[in-house]
């Protein structure tokens, strides 16, 4: 049997916070292990939940997300970052994946497909920064991640 994937989720909407964390939790293979609802001291928030994949709000409040990305990355270099937008705004985007995520989704995707993008190699082996993941959802994302 595979090792459960460990996800921790940050968002600064309570409903969706805890969806994610219910969809997460309820998919086999995955575990939310952190859900919080703002990016401050990331390394705290990292260290106590212990994750092998991070669902980053692209804007969060106190601490951009983009700027917690840098940190969590810089700290934890071998933790995947997802990074969730509302629009393709390429100058976000493209600060992201310079501070260290690997790949962002729109929020205007569901949820639910996203898991199987992240279980393929193509993933994990990918040098387009830029990938662009609209026609999966995001637990197929982070689970290509962790497979093959």
């Amino acid at each position: 049997m595979e090792k459960e994937i460990a996800a921790t989720i940050f968002k600064d909407n309570y409903i969706l916070l805890y969806s994610y964390y219910q969809l997460i939790n309820g998919t086999p293979g995955f575990s939310c292990t952190g859900a919080f609802d703002n990016a401050t001291d990331p390394i705290f928030k990292i260290k106590r939940s212990k994750p092998d994949v991070v669902l980053m709000d692209i804007d969060m409040p106190k601490i951009p997300g983009i700027e917690a990305a840098g940190i969590i990355k810089q700290n934890f270099p071998s933790i995947h970052i997802v990074m969730e937008t509302v629009f393709e705004d390429e100058e976000k985007i493209f600060l992201a994946i310079q501070a260290g995520a690997e790949g962002y989704i729109l929020k205007k995707q569901r949820l639910q497909n996203a898991g199987s993008y992240c279980r393929s190699k193509k993933w994990r082996s990918s040098n387009d920064a830029k990938r662009r993941i609209k026609d999966t959802e995001t637990i197929s994302l982070i689970s290509k991640t962790f497979t093959e």
